[in-house]
């Protein structure tokens, strides 16, 4: 039996913007990909939560933030004629859904309102971006669901979202103690709305000043420098064409994470630009392209004002790596810098950012296809940090032939034509690979994961090790 609430909130702002370039750089995809592309998950519910005590949670969080009461107009013939209105006061839904007339396991019945809510596309004029549904058993409380549209929120937001429910003593859902001790180190998401926590109209009134249009002119002065020296596409006769046509390859590496703590440990870097590195090495050997083309994504939080904001602010950096006769650990060394650079330059207007593809590929007389991502997901949860002291080469071969593969279930929802993201996990390394047949084939996807595992592991303990990459 499924019952609904009607929770009502205010807020202290109201208005009408334009979209921000963190909703504009979701907005594109969505309407791409027909999807809204939304986060979120089901939790369990800590001991002696009442459905009051849920709703008051969703109450108070609707409330402070614009962008969970935000909706989105837009013209359906236009992909970037879109508003966003912020209300002052309203009501969320929240579903109560009882798991002995659904299905007998709470859990079970969590993870089915969990697909729906997600494969659901979001109905933006109307409809709050906040989907909550509270799964009980015998009347009991037992899991939380909550998903929310990626246009209003992003991964970092969600988790300033729940560090602030912790800062304010509201906790109830049951947080894991390593979350909590990552969200502890987080601002307080709109404790100091000045400094800490612009909102989604603020930003929007900030981009459109010249000081914003400013910012935004020199990114993407960066990625037509960055654009101007490779080549147009990252893709050359590597497709073979699949029904469905979009897959994805997972592995699992006990090994290659050792590897990647040793040659961090090593170079005095952190274990992303290692990461990275493997990345361009495992494309290159792929596809033969270099030098190595791919968006990385940055939280953009290190900005002013948006250090604890619960908005979506998250962007992608344009970096190109050539990794043709070098070392792997000189291949580290300059992922790390041209990222350090790609992140001064990932806030920029998304509109511009399409402009400026297209003129590039008018000039050159073909398409430029700069759609290849790679999401390092552990910034999330802080397991990119390296702890401990680092792996002997004993403990390296202990782990040798533990590595897996797996494909999941092919499927017609629209996906970029590659990305790759590295998954938070404990003592392994899990990547994925989820791609567009038509663009790349599954053999060379699955080449692209199984050579980032070899060249770490062969540069483990050995700082010579080349990438094998010939020079061009």
């Amino acid at each position: 039996m499924t019952t609904r609430i009607f929770v009502p909130f205010e807020g202290e702002d109201a208005g009408a913007a334009d979209l921000t370039w963190g909703q504009r750089n979701i907005w594109i995809p969505v309407r791409r990909h027909r999807s809204s592309l939304a986060i979120g998950g089901a939790l369990p519910l800590a001991a002696g939560v009442t459905v009051g005590d849920v709703a008051a949670q969703l109450q108070f969080l609707v409330g402070r933030h614009q962008s969970l009461r935000t909706r989105v107009e837009f013209d359906i013939n236009a992909d970037r004629e879109a508003w966003q209105f912020v209300s002052a006061s309203g009501q969320v839904p929240l579903e109560v859904v009882d798991s002995d007339s659904a299905g007998g396991d709470p859990a079970r019945v969590a993870e089915t309102i969990r697909r729906r809510f997600l494969d659901t596309e979001f109905d933006y004029p109307s409809e709050w971006p906040v989907r909550w549904a509270v799964v009980t058993r015998f009347g009991v409380p037992a899991y939380l669901v909550s998903i929310i549209c990626h246009l209003v929120i992003d991964g970092f937001g969600v988790l300033a979202m729940l560090a602030q429910l912790l800062s304010q003593g509201q906790d109830r859902i049951g947080l894991t103690a390593g979350m909590e001790s990552r969200l502890a180190a987080l601002p307080a998401a709109g404790a100091d709305r000045s400094a800490a926590a612009a909102g989604s109209l603020e930003q929007a009134l900030w981009q459109s000043s010249p000081a914003g249009r400013r910012v935004s002119d020199s990114a993407l002065r960066h990625w037509e420098r960055v654009m101007r020296g490779v080549p147009a596409r990252r893709f050359s006769d590597g497709a073979d064409p699949r029904a469905p046509r979009f897959w994805e390859a997972r592995a699992d590496s006990p090994a290659a994470y050792l590897a990647v703590q040793a040659i961090a440990a090593r170079l005095q870097l952190g274990t992303m630009p290692v990461l990275l590195a493997a990345h361009a090495v495992g494309f290159a050997r792929a596809t033969g392209s270099d030098p190595v083309v791919t968006q990385v994504m940055f939280s953009n939080r290190f900005r002013p004002g948006l250090a604890g904001t619960v908005s979506c602010v998250t962007q992608p950096g344009l970096i190109a790596i050539g990794v043709a006769g070098i070392t792997f650990d000189q291949a580290v060394t300059r992922a790390s810098r041209v990222t350090m650079k790609a992140a001064m330059h990932s806030y920029y207007d998304p509109y511009g950012q399409q402009e400026l593809i297209a003129m590039m590929g008018d000039q050159r007389g073909e398409q430029m296809d700069v759609r290849c991502f790679f999401n390092d997901r552990r910034m999330l949860t802080g397991s990119d940090v390296m702890t401990g002291p680092a792996p002997s080469p004993g403990q390296l071969h202990d782990a040798l032939g533990r590595s897996t593969l797996h494909w999941e279930e092919p499927t017609d929802q629209s996906a970029e034509p590659f990305t790759v993201n590295i998954e938070a996990a404990t003592d392994t390394m899990i990547y994925t690979a989820i791609f567009d047949t038509h663009y790349i084939s599954p053999a060379r996807a699955e080449t692209c994961l199984r050579e980032m595992e070899a060249i770490l592991i062969s540069a483990a303990f050995d700082p010579a090790a080349p990438s094998g990459i010939p020079p061009a």
